[in-house]
């Protein structure tokens, strides 16, 4: 139960490497709904500045219970219609305990300050007449009327309630210690909240450092000073010329590698040169063997069921979305492939032949005819694995796997991958290869997002890939945000010895941009499926150019996808 109390904090969180403390307050957080108020906590509020000034000032006091709540309390007011506008589906799991907190009250009275405030708490905002009075109703209207996300001012707050209302701080003066604790606080503030880099109630350690800046390198570039802190890298190679430590976490965040070294080691010389040298190529169908890898299988079966769930949800629409796709593709690019005839044990009758099958000379008597919907072609399917496509992430897996299923319930040749970096590797996951049976399609809800991204090297490894294909007709479909960017130099520890460029701003749209042209150049037809936000769009145009799909409503997806197939289907040679 408390890893998957412990998976909700995360999910809410939305970062993932920190030690959970599920007793930080008074509370049990033994529930979905106060699980997930407290990852998201660790989301809005910088909950290592927050311990620090609750152990101060609270959890050696004899009061502490009270006084944990109360901060408890606070934070949960503050965000939980945040919460619920990021997460709707959780309503019902927060009438739910709330449901169970009022019963309890109605089976024993209140005892102390915590269970006072938490009978009045929940009562006042189910609309319950509150029976409290006094100081005690005054502390629970302030706290009923705090709403700021900042963490300086919920700290600063938390103080001047328990100066306020608890005697035994009214003639403390603020200590030096609580005042570098708010200035702190004040300057965590001042980071745009997509640049943070949260951190957990416990001191970071060094070897751990990785996990913070990494999993989401899309948002984490000059944001805290780590120049004092030091760490040794084992500089041992690999066969591939990829540092030894990097390759392990590889290995544990992504599963154990699927190619061997010298194919590796020639896909590298091939693809990872110019603004792309360093990189190095790993690729995974997500088997996870490494001994420390518990947590991130656990994350990535997680999502896989949370992609599922979101599938089974509409699942009847999604099902004749994929018909209709396989309509258009059939009557675009299949409406001219070829028809042929063969004898079978079953068909038209051939009079001609049944003396054959008297004389017991053939058996195969009737004629059957065939339509060839392989047609020739090819199709690969790209899929941003990164970090931003974390909060569309069940959305983009259902897209992919409606276009596979659509595809190979024509029988043509489709292939699925999805990609991301990590550090100076890109990673790519095999969700299906061509010749899979059409049971792997399901693979695709197996998605799970992490890490950066550099389209350009993505999109020039498949087309090398797909150049050696014997079929004519070569099609590419990618998902992307349209935000090609790998910022790999940080200047954090971890990041001191890997050897590669950065991959931001107009070098990575120019070189994506370069590279689906080198891909149409050699007769590859290439489809930029937009899956970010507006702000993003111009640069998914320059990278695409006309050939993209601005997807706003899912429920449209098969349609525009349609178009493109119909559009290119005139371009090929029958």
């Amino acid at each position: 139960m408390e890893n998957r109390l412990s998976n909700l904090v995360w999910t809410s969180a939305e970062y993932y490497d920190f030690d959970i403390d599920l007793n930080f307050f008074s509370s049990n957080f033994n529930s979905k709904y106060k699980s997930l108020i407290l990852g998201y906590m660790y989301k809005i509020y910088n909950m290592n500045l927050v311990s620090e000034f609750l152990n101060r000032v609270a959890r050696s006091k004899n009061n502490s219970k009270d006084l944990l709540f109360i901060a408890e309390i606070t934070m949960e007011n503050a965000i939980s219609e945040n919460l619920l506008t990021n997460r709707p589906g959780i309503i019902d799991d927060k009438k739910e305990y709330e449901k169970n907190i009022i019963y309890k009250y109605t089976l024993h009275r209140p005892i102390d300050i915590q269970e006072e405030l938490e009978k009045s708490y929940y009562e006042y905002i189910n609309k319950i007449p509150v029976k409290i009075n006094g100081s005690l109703y005054d502390l629970l209207k302030e706290i009923l009327n705090f709403n700021s996300l900042d963490t300086s001012q919920l700290i600063e707050f938390l103080n001047y309630l328990y100066k306020k209302y608890f005697h035994i701080y009214s003639s403390l003066a603020d200590d030096e210690n609580i005042k570098t604790i708010i200035k702190k606080s004040k300057k965590y503030d001042d980071i745009p909240r997509e640049k943070r880099i949260y951190q957990s109630s416990k001191s970071i350690e060094v070897a751990n450092l990785e996990k913070f800046t990494i999993e989401s390198a899309e948002f984490t570039s000059n944001l805290t000073d780590y120049d004092n802190l030091k760490v040794v890298t084992d500089r041992t190679k690999t066969s591939t010329g990829a540092s030894k430590d990097l390759y392990d976490k590889v290995q544990k965040h992504y599963g154990k590698e699927t190619l061997k070294e010298n194919e590796i080691q020639k896909l590298e010389n091939a693809i990872c040169t110019g603004v792309h040298e360093g990189i190095h190529l790993y690729f995974t169908k997500g088997e996870y063997t490494h001994k420390d890898s518990l947590y991130y299988k656990n994350e990535a079966e997680n999502s896989h069921e949370e992609n599922l769930l979101a599938y089974e949800e509409d699942k009847l629409f999604y099902k004749r979305a994929i018909k209709n796709l396989e309509e258009i593709i059939k009557n675009s690019l299949l409406r001219n492939t070829d028809e042929y005839e063969t004898y079978s044990n079953s068909g038209d009758l051939v009079p001609s032949k049944v003396w054959q099958s008297v004389k017991g000379i053939n058996n195969k008597i009737f004629k059957k005819s065939f339509k060839d919907h392989q047609g020739n072609i090819s199709v690969d399917i790209i899929l941003d694995q990164s970090a931003s496509q974390k909060t569309r992430q069940s959305q983009v897996a259902i897209e992919g796997f409606i276009i596979a299923e659509a595809l190979t319930n024509l029988n043509i040749k489709t292939r699925v991958v999805g990609f991301n970096n990590f550090y100076n590797f890109m990673i790519v996951r095999e969700f299906r290869s061509y010749n899979d049976s059409q049971n792997k399609n399901l693979d695709i809800f197996k998605y799970n997002a992490s890490g950066s991204n550099r389209d350009g090297l993505i999109i020039k490894l498949m087309s090398h890939l797909i150049k050696n294909n014997n079929e004519e007709r070569k099609i590419m479909i990618m998902l992307s945000d349209g935000k090609p960017n790998d910022e790999i130099n940080l200047g954090l520890v971890g990041a001191k010895n890997i050897y590669a460029q950065d991959y931001t701003e107009d070098t990575a749209i120019l070189d994506s941009f370069n590279q689906v042209l080198v891909s149409r150049l050699n007769n590859i037809n290439v489809l930029g499926v937009f899956m970010g936000d507006e702000s993003d769009l111009d640069a998914e145009k320059k990278i695409f150019g006309q050939n993209f799909a601005y997807i706003t409503d899912i429920k449209r997806f098969h349609h525009i996808v349609g178009i493109f197939f119909k559009s290119i289907s005139d371009n090929f040679n029958y």
